[in-house]
């Protein structure tokens, strides 16, 4: 493989990086909405859903970048690995790069631990929510058993006519 052909990969490289920071960057937006989203009162399921098919999009098109990257990656490996030096710039500017990427995919991480938290707190709201309502329900069932057992006569229209 000629110099030339290794500085194409690695511009193709650049770029699969570059891209995949942007997809991050929408991510991590996605995850601030989703945060706003489950604090907000009223809760709604629905744009929480929302939140949830948009991060599921985003994340699908960084795996197809991330097989990308590594299709070509593997490609020119054993070249960069033999020539270093002629490609030094290229792959300090990757490093730099991957560096940046990995520090944005920790933050997202430590905001999508702070949300599912978030979600379990509703989750669990929602539950003693329904366990008290089920609770006056069922108070409510029991007494109109409980009274119609008791035997009282129930008002009645009577006519008086013989």
């Amino acid at each position: 493989m000629n110099e030339a052909e290794v500085r194409n990969y690695l511009h193709i490289l650049m770029d699969s990086l570059k891209k995949k920071m942007e997809i991050l960057l929408s991510i991590e937006a996605s995850c601030k909405r989703q945060a706003e989203v489950i604090q907000a009162e009223p809760f709604d399921m629905e744009q929480l859903d929302e939140t949830f098919e948009e991060k599921g999009r985003l994340i699908d098109a960084l795996g197809e970048i991330d097989d990308g990257f590594s299709s070509v990656y593997d490609r020119i490996k054993e070249e960069l690995e033999v020539h270093k030096e002629l490609y030094k710039q290229e792959i300090l500017t990757m490093q730099e790069q991957i560096r940046r990427i990995t520090d944005m995919s920790v933050s997202i991480q430590a905001q999508e631990m702070r949300n599912r938290s978030g979600i379990d707190g509703k989750v669990t709201m929602r539950r003693q929510e329904l366990g008290r309502k089920r609770s006056a329900n069922h108070a409510a069932q029991a007494y109109f058993q409980n009274m119609s057992k008791t035997g009282a006569i129930l008002p009645q229209f009577m006519d008086k006519k013989n």
